[in-house]
């Protein structure tokens, strides 16, 4: 009931401005899932932002570029050292934080994760937990999907590298029907509780379409931007306050 409530609360504030100023209005004990964040200005810290997430909060400073992470749906906070363009993490952060493991079998040392596994031991037949490598190259090698994107999604235009094993339930025509289907509910709930709703509000929901495909997530776009996560048919919506976008889970 009480989701049922923010999430009405949420639209009907859409229904002001394409852009809704959210983030300052979500109640203290607003909780996040999957994709879900928040970002707010440190107000003892100049040019410092917090930006929190299902596990905690990460402290970002404007024009100091973050990479952030997203596993299977969730944020991981892992060391990220970039390289002319390509992402490297240490062997480490794989075992201890993405749900990787390492098998011996005969000499050689294996990454494993699922059913899939990737030899990383040296010549001599040791491996180095500090070792740094190609997260892509690992990744794919393990079976997942793995994309980059530079703008758009995280705060303060920062990068999202997102990681993603799970299976794919949608299809991108699903995504857009499952995301309208969603806004047309929140839309006769607030046509219910007496709020105003634009005449042209149906027209604007049907122009929603997927605008972009990124693991573990289709991107679509119509009066505002929506996430529809391809595994669960979790919607998300961005939001903006003061420049600084948002996520929240509407479904």
């Amino acid at each position: 009931m009480r989701q049922t409530y923010i999430a009405l609360l949420l639209f009907c504030g859409l229904l002001c401005c394409p852009r809704l100023v959210w983030a300052t209005q979500q109640p203290p004990d607003q909780t996040y899932d999957g994709l879900a964040y928040d970002c707010k200005a440190d107000t003892q810290q100049e040019n410092k932002y917090d930006f929190t997430y299902q596990d905690g909060v990460i402290q970002i400073t404007e024009h100091e570029k973050y990479h952030f992470l997203l596993l299977d749906g969730q944020y991981v906070q892992v060391p990220i050292t970039i390289l002319k363009d390509k992402a490297f993490v240490p062997l480490s952060a794989l075992t201890d934080d993405m749900g990787c493991r390492i098998e011996q079998k005969g000499g050689t040392w294996f990454l494993r994760k699922g059913i899939q596994k990737l030899p990383i031991s040296s010549k001599d037949g040791t491996i180095d937990k500090s070792k740094m490598l190609g997260l892509r190259d690992v990744m794919e090698a393990l079976g997942g999907t793995v994309t980059y994107t530079r703008m758009g999604i995280m705060p303060l235009d920062n990068p999202l590298i997102s990681v993603d094993f799970r299976k794919c339930a949608y299809t991108a025509t699903q995504a857009e029907q499952k995301a309208k289907n969603a806004l047309y509910d929140y839309m006769i709930q607030a046509r219910e509780a007496g709020k105003i709703v634009p005449a042209d509000m149906e027209y604007r929901i049907a122009q929603t379409k997927v605008v972009k495909d990124i693991a573990g997530y289709y991107v679509l776009d119509g009066w505002y931007p929506l996430f529809l996560e391809k595994s669960t048919g979790n919607v998300y919506m961005q939001t903006q306050s003061e420049q600084i976008p948002c996520i929240e889970k509407i479904k």
